[in-house]
C-alpha cells in the first residue's frame, strides 16, 4: 500500500529530472517500507493519485516481458483500491 509521496530532483544527468520516493506499509504483514521509483508511467499513476487526494493506494508493480531496444523490462502500477486507510 502506498501511504504517501514525495516528489525529489535526480542528481543523474540522463533521465527523468525527478524521482518519487513511496513511503509503503505491506498489507500482509504491516511492515513499513520505503522504495524509490523514476519510471515515467509509474510515476505518472503517482502523481494522479497524489493530485485527486485518494492516498494511500493498494497498488501492484508489474513488469512487462518486453524488453526495450536498451535492454529494460518497463514497470506499469496496477491500482487496486484508492482511499485504502
Amino acid at each position: 500500500k502506498i501511504l504517501d509521496i514525495v516528489r525529489r530532483v535526480s542528481e543523474l544527468e540522463n533521465g527523468m529530472p525527478y524521482y518519487v520516493v513511496c513511503n509503503t506499509v505491506d498489507i500482509d504483514t504491516g511492515a513499513t517500507g520505503r522504495f524509490n521509483t523514476s519510471s515515467g508511467s509509474v510515476m505518472a499513476k503517482l502523481a494522479k493519485l497524489h493530485h485527486f487526494g485518494v492516498l494511500p493506494a493498494v497498488v501492484q508493480i508489474t513488469q512487462t516481458d518486453k524488453v526495450t531496444k536498451k535492454g529494460f523490462r518497463p514497470l506499469d502500477l496496477l491500482v487496486l483500491a484508492v482511499n485504502a486507510d
